[in-house]
């Protein structure tokens, strides 16, 4: 009863917090809308993984893990064209310039049709190969993945959409929506016997729902007319190119890890580390979560010419709280979650001494590319682009490291750790080298 009255309480004080939030203070407010949807749509993620781990046993959830680290690496790239939407969407907004905001959807969305059209039918062309090196014995699930990320790359223009008109609500929706929805699909699809293919298929229905309802929502934004026949395509392809080497090298840091450990290790070693992967990304979730509130108030106020760094100060604080606290959970209660993940059968005592260990490790491996997320999307926010360079540098380091460092699990985490402090560190000099350029342009007039 007691813990029944700490709950309501804490509940009570929270919505009590949201309610009387200043209305100057819209990052905590749209940041805590999204943390709360990125929480639910984790809620339903995490159902997924654990329910597929549990159905599918280890070895073919590692085989599904490292699949869906490949439609990850894809996919978070693929959040170019979400920033860019949004950053202009956002512009757009401002200026009153609402042709500018339909004409710009419509050609993304025809460009991106044609290239990932493209892109499909080199992917199945290749798919034995991606089979093979990931030790899979069949190219249906490396085809159906490479359906969904045909469909997954599209989503982003409705969510850039939604995200640069600050309708987070229906952003947040969207997220809960798709993660909903794999989860009901993948348990139906797998409880008829239809395995890793089965798994996949409901993430390929699980976009197609968010496809719809996400055109939904932005069907006003789609329909404005007449369509603007300058929308400034030169000084949007110039922006493309640094936000694009951004999210490839983030996609890339994040998660070739998995796809690593498919390749070097066991079915069975690769499954062990593919069930507490997925755990370890969720301290990814909060600090995406508030650098998606972040980045459109960054861009506008910048436009606007006000200051923004206190925003930045802010949202890493936030994120690291959560993070720090995430980090204390898997250290007290590894075995209790480890217990929850994998079903009755599989938890043998190898399965212990290994995903324990790595638990207690990968939240702290972790934390740092998602404050690193935070920092890039502030600079890219703000057009400061000085920081590419030295993440290039850093991705390339870490899978070099990686390619040499992968005998134990121990090895693959303090690589992960060495190149999160080295991303998260990139936007330092880059600061200081725009901060000099602003004081010099100050002190030139």
């Amino acid at each position: 009863m007691s813990a029944f009255c700490y709950y309501n309480s804490a509940l009570n004080i929270f919505i009590a917090f949201l309610k009387n939030m200043s209305g100057k203070d819209h990052l905590i407010k749209h940041g805590t809308i999204l943390l709360v949807a990125t929480i639910l749509s984790g809620v339903f993620n995490y159902g997924y993984h654990i329910a597929m781990v549990r159905m599918l046993g280890p070895e073919d959830y590692g085989a599904l893990f490292s699949l869906t680290a490949l439609f990850m690496i894809v996919s978070l790239p693929a959040n170019t064209i979400q920033t860019i939407i949004s950053k202009y969407i956002s512009s757009f907004m401002a200026r009153g310039e609402h042709g500018k905001m339909s004409a710009l959807l419509a050609r993304v969305f025809l460009k991106m049709l044609k290239w990932l059209s493209v892109g499909l039918i080199v992917y199945i062309l290749s798919s034995k190969m991606t089979a093979g090196y990931l030790n899979i014995s069949t190219v249906l699930p490396v085809t159906i993945i490479g359906i969904v990320i045909y469909v997954g790359l599209l989503l982003p223009i409705n969510y850039g959409a939604l995200q640069g008109a600050q309708r987070f609500t229906e952003l947040g929706v969207l997220q809960i929506l798709g993660a909903f929805a794999r989860v009901a699909f993948g348990i139906i699809l797998v409880y008829f016997g239809l395995g890793v293919d089965g798994a996949l298929f409901a993430a390929l229905l699980s976009c197609s729902c968010v496809a719809f309802v996400g055109w939904w929502f932005t069907r006003d934004i789609w329909s404005f007319r007449p369509f603007a026949q300058d929308i400034g395509t030169k000084a949007i392809y110039k922006y493309f190119v640094p936000v694009s080497i951004s999210y490839i090298c983030y996609g890339v840091v994040t998660y070739i890890d998995a796809v690593i450990v498919k390749h070097y290790f066991s079915p069975l070693q690769a499954g062990y580390y593919s069930s507490v992967s997925v755990l370890g990304k969720s301290f990814l979730f909060a600090p995406m979560a508030f650098s998606g509130a972040l980045f459109p108030k960054v861009s506008s106020r910048h436009e606007q010419g006000d200051t923004t760094r206190h925003l930045l100060t802010k949202t890493l604080a936030y994120s690291g709280l959560v993070c720090g606290a995430g980090v204390l959970i898997c250290f007290v209660f590894a075995r209790e979650i480890i217990s929850l993940v994998i079903k009755r059968a599989d938890l043998t005592e190898q399965a212990l001494n290994t995903m324990v260990p790595l638990l207690r490790y990968m939240g702290i491996a972790i934390t740092p590319y998602g404050l690193a997320c935070i920092v890039i999307n502030y600079h890219l926010a703000k057009h400061w682009t000085k920081f590419l360079p030295y993440l290039v540098a850093s991705t390339f380091l870490q899978i070099i490291l990686l390619k040499i460092f992968h005998e134990t699990f121990t090895q693959v985490l303090t690589v992960l750790f060495i190149a999160g402090i080295l991303i998260l560190l990139c936007g330092v000099p880059a600061a200081i080298m725009e901060k000099l350029k602003v004081k010099s342009q100050r002190a030139y007039r």
